[in-house]
């Protein structure tokens, strides 16, 4: 793995961090609360040796609240841990997967994404605080697991949406607009619950 600052040592005036053409784990260190995230080809493709970016420093140093990543170049798939992080925002010129091993996003509020690249989020149902997630103006594929109460918006990709409720009783309570595309709402299996918040399939095959 590639160690950002030594073990006894923190970046603290980092704003922005660029990998490219990573198979390993980056680790940060830094009191920042802010950072911007700059990635193009982080990716590997065997389980054992996942690339991955950890910016809580191990979880000794679980400081970013505010997070941007800009995924450009080659596409991106790696673990991302930053458990601090409140607000997230993706801008996708190339495919970015970061649903790779556990969700390390505990904190997480508000999601934006936007770009013509395909983003997957993974399954960010389990967080408590998480509550928004827009993407309106992405034209890329956006795929997220959420719960029942996240108000989820999204622009002109095929878009996939999992609603995990964790029983059929539990109705979606937070509106849900998938946009343009030919996109797909799952539900829980069997689920038998009335939505009470507006769900919109948008235009397209849905």
């Amino acid at each position: 793995g590639i160690s950002v600052a030594p073990a006894d040592a923190a970046l603290n005036a980092l704003t922005t961090l660029n990998i490219a053409n990573s198979a390993a784990t980056t680790t940060l260190k830094t009191t920042k609360t802010s950072l911007t995230l700059n990635v193009d080809n982080i990716i590997d493709s065997t389980v054992a040796n996942l690339a991955a970016a950890d910016l809580d420093n191990g979880a000794a140093a679980k400081n970013i609240t505010t997070l941007t990543i800009n995924a450009t170049g080659e596409d991106s798939k790696f673990k991302l841990t930053a458990d601090a992080v409140e607000t997230l925002t993706i801008a996708a010129a190339a495919d970015l997967d970061i649903s790779h091993g556990s969700t390390n996003l505990g904190a997480l509020k508000t999601a934006t994404i936007t770009g013509a690249g395909d983003v997957t989020l993974g399954d960010l149902s389990t967080l408590a605080n998480f509550a928004t997630l827009t993407a309106s103006a992405a034209t890329g594929d956006i795929s997220a697991e959420v719960d029942a109460d996240v108000v989820v918006t999204t622009g002109s990709g095929n878009d996939t949406i999992t609603v995990t409720t964790g029983d059929t009783t539990t109705a979606i309570s937070k509106a849900i607009d998938l946009g343009a595309g030919d996109d797909t709402l799952v539900l829980f299996a069997g689920t038998t619950a009335i939505p009470t918040a507006a769900v919109n399939g948008g235009a397209g095959t849905d």
